[in-house]
């Protein structure tokens, strides 16, 4: 599933479901009471497969945002402005949509998901593509980055906290001008 806590709260998760189509279909009253979507991907094991690979892309997307971002800063861009422009063309996403404003531009970094477990859903989507023979150079450039993270900040810290690791790496804050300052 998708959404975290927030989306289970609000009976808005997204269910990623593998199995027998009758066994998803019995099982689907009550994915409905509890989330806005439900996926039947395929056979058992197809939900997992596709829950790690939405975390992969999720996480490769708040990467390349977030060194856009700072590059933009470090250019002398509005990173609020920029988020805005990204999310009216092709360079929006989930993560401009609803972490960047929230998380980031804020300051709290303070999305309840933990790094270490979105850099388990990576090695376990790269691994899955080893196995197929498959090379997934940018993901595992990605999951280079995430561990090196990972080892910067530390255990038990939120995901926003990729962003601040780009942040310290690029010697720029993703910050809006006039805003209240804070170390990277």
């Amino acid at each position: 599933m998708s959404g975290a806590q927030w989306g289970a709260q609000a009976a808005e998760l997204v269910f990623m479901v593998g199995g027998e189509k009758a066994d998803v279909a019995r099982v689907a009253p009550l994915l409905d009471v509890m989330g806005r979507a439900t996926f039947h991907l395929g056979g058992l094991g197809a939900g997992h497969t596709m829950k790690c690979l939405n975390n992969l892309i999720t996480a490769l997307t708040l990467t390349a945002t977030a060194e856009g971002l700072a590059i933009g800063t470090h250019c002398g861009l509005d990173p609020a402005v920029m988020t805005e422009v990204l999310n009216e063309s092709t360079g929006g996403s989930w993560i401009t949509r609803t972490h960047i404003h929230q998380r980031v531009l804020s300051r709290s970094f303070d999305d309840p998901f933990k790094l270490e477990l979105m850099l388990k859903d990576m090695g376990i989507a790269l691994d899955l593509a080893r196995a197929e023979g498959l090379p997934a150079m940018l993901s595992g450039a990605g999951q280079q980055m995430w561990q090196a993270a990972h080892l910067a900040r530390g255990p038990g810290v939120s995901v926003s906290e990729l962003v601040r690791w780009v942040e310290t790496q690029m010697g720029t804050e993703i910050r809006s001008p006039g805003s209240a300052t804070s170390a990277a």
